[in-house]
């Protein structure tokens, strides 16, 4: 992967005895190794840093995409509200980037993005939140320039971990737009076990040490 922003190797706060083994576990083991190794690793404070410190990375890299290209309409983006140990990205939509943020709502068995209404969001039955869709506005995937996308695990040719359901790798596969993957450096390895031919990559990985574009 090459470099866009952020002084230091993705890798380089990794345990390398985890980065072997992890090749070798299927994707449910992997699934349960990154929950451990997240809840053994990041108490509170730590997290709230962390993700300070990967807003401040987000913010340049997305200040430098708006800027390089001509649209003639405010640039969409789309979010994730944090669920579980995912990195709180709240402050993000809070600065004055030109950006529009959209959001998913499950929708049978497709993710469908949203800019939230006056009612803001709930939540799902499974725990994570969504827009209302009352008084929210459909924003059509041609619409979105690119996405944040939460995983469990990512390695350095763009390979994401997610938790297994498959709606971000279903939405995914009709939009050519960028794909950010977003999570800490300890989620991040050197192999994850070779992609399903549904599994989407991604076009960067993001974490607290910088947005690296990833090289194939």
């Amino acid at each position: 992967m090459s470099k866009v922003a952020g002084p230091k190797d993705l890798q380089k706060d990794l345990d390398p005895e985890n980065q072997t083994r992890s090749v070798l576990r299927p994707k449910a083991e992997q699934r349960v190794f990154f929950q451990t190794e997240l809840a053994k690793t990041l108490n509170e404070q730590d997290q709230r840093q962390l993700d300070r410190q990967l807003v401040d990375h987000l913010t340049d890299f997305l200040r430098a995409e708006t800027a390089s290209r001509f649209l003639a309409d405010q640039p969409i983006w789309g979010m994730f509200r944090a669920f579980g140990p995912e990195p709180s990205l709240q402050t993000l939509t809070q600065l004055k980037l030109p950006i529009r943020w959209v959001y998913p709502r499950i929708q049978g068995q497709d993710l469908v993005f949203y800019q939230p209404g006056p009612d803001g969001f709930e939540r799902h039955r499974w725990g994570m939140e969504e827009p209302v869709i009352n008084g929210a506005k459909e924003i059509s995937l041609d619409h979105i320039q690119g996405f944040l996308v939460p995983g469990l695990g990512f390695d350095q040719v763009g390979v994401r971990l997610g938790r297994g359901r498959g709606f971000y790798d279903r939405m995914l596969t009709r939009t050519k737009a960028t794909k950010v993957g977003v999570g800490y450096s300890i989620q991040v390895v050197e192999k994850l076990p070779t992609p399903d031919p549904w599994d989407v990559l991604m076009t960067h990985v993001a974490t607290e040490l910088g947005v690296t574009k990833v090289k194939r």
